[in-house]
């Protein structure tokens, strides 16, 4: 696999993620009884950028009910930061209700 993500990639220079979450899962053997559906949505309030990214290891992009996959790894990397106001009127930086 891969080496861990950049945490700031898809970030503009020196204005790294508020929040940046990686997880690696593995296993000897895997297998799905039906087709997974997966979906990736960023929910909340204020303007903000957010990147998320997986890599895989030994899994095709589309698996198959009943199959056995063996050695398999997965990469998952998410990243979000403000990047202005919110609706409630607080900025990234702002630790109290505007005023």
């Amino acid at each position: 696999m891969s080496p861990p993500p950049d945490a700031s990639a898809g970030h503009p220079a020196g204005s790294g993620p508020c929040v940046s979450f990686d997880a690696v899962v593995s296993g000897d053997r895997l297998r799905f009884e039906r087709a997974p559906r997966t979906r990736v949505s960023f929910t909340g309030t204020g303007a903000r950028e957010s990147v998320s990214r997986t890599g895989r290891g030994n899994l095709p992009l589309r698996v198959a009910p009943g199959q056995d996959y063996r050695e398999v790894t997965v990469e998952y990397h998410l990243a979000s930061r403000l990047t202005g106001a919110s609706e409630e009127g607080r900025v990234p930086d702002d630790d109290g209700p505007s005023t």
